[in-house]
């Protein structure tokens, strides 16, 4: 896994916006666990919630949120057929920009 914290001092060093997406609950068939996280720019992602569509999704409204400013979000999400995703579960993801205390999140423990 890519290691977040030291792109996410670089972006917040810049002055780039950055939204760290992580799954918060996950129940039945999901594809991956609540220690998944990704980092968003405008112009990259690293880490990963899984793929598919469900990670096209919250790339979009992450990268929305870099557009808009908005600093927060909380998305709960069937999978399979609503959002395509062949898994089947659930998810709740959470999506925050960035300072220095998220941080904390994306360093090893």
């Amino acid at each position: 896994m890519t290691p977040l914290a030291p792109i996410l001092r670089g972006a917040l060093a810049s002055g780039e916006a950055a939204i760290l997406v992580a799954i918060m609950r996950a129940e039945g068939s999901t594809p991956r666990d609540t220690d998944a996280l990704m980092l968003v720019t405008r112009g990259a992602a690293h880490g990963t919630i899984g793929g598919g569509e469900l990670e096209f999704h919250a790339l979009d409204i992450a990268r929305d949120m870099i557009a808009t400013g908005k600093p927060q979000a909380t998305l709960d999400l069937p999978l399979g057929p609503h959002l395509g995703q062949c898994c089947g579960g659930r998810v709740e993801l959470s999506l925050r920009r960035c300072d220095d205390a998220c941080l904390l999140y994306t360093s090893p423990s």
